[in-house]
């Protein structure tokens, strides 16, 4: 059966890499000596499963990985590479380890491409995730960032060359001082996005859900992982602190309070 572009709707046919080969590529000057070609490990909340993904070796002498969806061809080769090519200067910076000053162009740039991978992702054929219209819409017409979505950056220094952990989430509303209880308190929204992504020395955090309202969640780790977007002012990258191996899990699922609890598969 055809599948269709996720953005445009026309007949896919094109096999987007959900991270371009050019950010993987980036890897092979990592000074720890990690495996290359790279291996994704990717999380799965829901049940706790991890698994793999290879990477390998075009014949064009290039490293990439098959972690792939599909699209259109026109959307790859146009918009969703243009917004590839908006934040390589600064996330390849990153992924480095090399010290980077976040201004609003910056931030926008590097916030944008966040969005289109984490959207991108949720229509992985191993583990699909719930996409809203108004997602693929904006990007589709904006090529910008989510406007009511946050993104944070920050510094890892533990052994995991590429890993990713999807939530599919929902906003539910508690009594004060109530027990986070799953599918507990009124419902008002169905499906939100919270991923987190480790490449080399970065790591970063992309929440957001479909809606007008904003639902604001404390900046608490500003030390650690800063806010990017939405924009609040110059942001110096690296912070202080770091993410290592022992707390990875613990920032990817920092964000689910008692407003915000995870989906059942």
């Amino acid at each position: 059966r055809f599948v269709r572009c996720i953005y445009c709707h026309h007949v896919a046919l094109s096999d987007e890499h959900i991270v371009a080969t050019r950010f993987i590529e980036v890897l092979r000057e990592d000074p720890r000596g990690l495996p290359i070609p790279v291996r994704l490990t990717m999380t799965l909340p829901d049940t706790g499963q991890s698994y793999r993904i290879g990477g390998r070796r075009t014949k064009n002498k290039h490293y990439t990985l098959e972690y792939t969806t599909r699209v259109c061809s026109r959307c790859n080769s146009e918009w969703m590479n243009e917004m590839d090519d908006l934040a390589f200067p600064h996330v390849s910076e990153m992924i480095r380890g090399n010290p980077v000053h976040f201004d609003s162009a910056m931030a926008a740039a590097v916030a944008g491409w966040v969005c289109k991978v984490v959207v991108t992702a949720r229509s992985h054929p191993l583990h699909p995730m719930p996409i809203e219209r108004e997602w693929t819409d904006w990007l589709h017409q904006h090529h910008a960032p989510l406007p009511r979505w946050y993104v944070w950056v920050g510094r890892y220094i533990g052994r995991e060359p590429f890993w990713y952990q999807p939530h599919d989430i929902s906003i539910r509303e508690l009594e004060p001082g109530s027990a986070l209880v799953p599918h507990s308190g009124d419902l008002i929204r169905d499906h939100g996005a919270l991923a987190t992504m480790v490449i080399g020395y970065m790591i970063v955090q992309a929440y957001g859900v479909a809606g007008e309202e904003r639902f604001l969640t404390p900046d608490h780790e500003q030390g650690v992982l800063p806010r990017i977007w939405p924009f609040n002012g110059d942001v110096a990258w690296p912070p202080a602190g770091t993410v290592d191996d022992s707390g990875l899990h613990a920032y990817a699922d920092r964000l689910l309070s008692d407003r915000t609890t995870l989906r059942d598969a």
